[in-house]
């Protein structure tokens, strides 16, 4: 991470599976599924600012690192965004 920031370096999105992988400034690799959004959206979705946070093609923005702590939680099968849930990990 950039000081105590999460920045996005490269991001693939999967609308098969809603997956979007994330590979981060620090070198590590996650994954989560958005089984909110419709498929099309995953070969829209892309990398905001600095690459600090993701955008949807509706404009919808994450936070990068929200989605870091979520993504490299260990203990969890289901996290939540506000009224969104999402499953880490490929």
């Amino acid at each position: 991470m950039s000081g105590d920031l999460a920045c996005i370096m490269a991001i693939k999105g999967d609308p098969e599976n809603r997956t979007v992988q994330f590979d981060w400034d620090d070198g590590s690799r996650t994954a989560a599924r958005f089984g909110y959004f419709e498929p099309d959206y995953f070969t829209h979705v892309s990398i905001g600012h600095k690459g600090r946070k993701l955008v949807w093609p509706d404009g919808s923005e994450m936070d990068a690192d929200s989605l870091y702590i979520e993504t490299h939680s260990r203990n969890r099968s289901e996290l939540r965004f506000g009224h969104h849930i999402f499953s880490p990990g490929l």
